[in-house]
């Protein structure tokens, strides 16, 4: 599978998403390559990023000595929000992160794992299989007050040339 075919998945969910959709001309998806310059990437997007955000984190590929027929990548994605932490009450960070961002994200996900399931998502002829949701949590603050909720997935995806039809 490729980065970029997940990427164009992501975001066309994200442009989807009743929690993320944007109307204006803010980012609404972005991709943070690896954990030692998330916080950088992050900083760099902070103007044009939009509230909520939906994050692919740290996407790693990972070959199977096991098997000859799949890879497996483990990535996170998550959902950020702002929290005004001088306003208490709806932006909060509690709010913002279980009652915004985690039924964001769990939407997206279960999305994902739906349409894989499916065999509605491909990357070209190459079906892909959600494996699991490996672990949840909490994430934030990022940015200032920015909090967010983020699991942590493996997708496989097969090598095998005669999955094509």
């Amino acid at each position: 599978m490729s980065l970029p075919f997940l990427e164009k998945t992501l975001q066309k969910y994200a442009n989807e998403d009743r929690a993320i959709a944007r109307g204006d001309s803010k980012v609404n998806f972005c991709v943070v390559p690896d954990p030692q310059n998330a916080e950088t990437a992050l900083n760099a997007l902070r103007n044009s990023l939009g509230w909520p955000c939906l994050v692919l984190e740290f996407p790693d590929n990972e070959v199977s000595d096991e098997s000859a027929a799949y890879d497996t990548l483990r990535t996170s994605i998550a959902v950020l929000h702002f929290a005004d932490a001088k306003n208490a009450g709806k932006n909060d960070a509690k709010y913002v992160i279980y009652d915004v961002s985690k039924p964001a994200v769990e939407r997206i996900i279960g999305r994902l794992k739906k349409e894989a399931k499916k065999k509605i998502i491909k990357d070209g002829c190459t079906p892909l299989q959600v494996m699991s949701r490996v672990s949840g949590e909490w994430i934030g603050p990022v940015l200032n007050g920015a909090w967010g909720y983020r699991y942590t997935i493996e997708i496989r995806f097969w090598r095998d040339p005669f999955h094509c039809e």
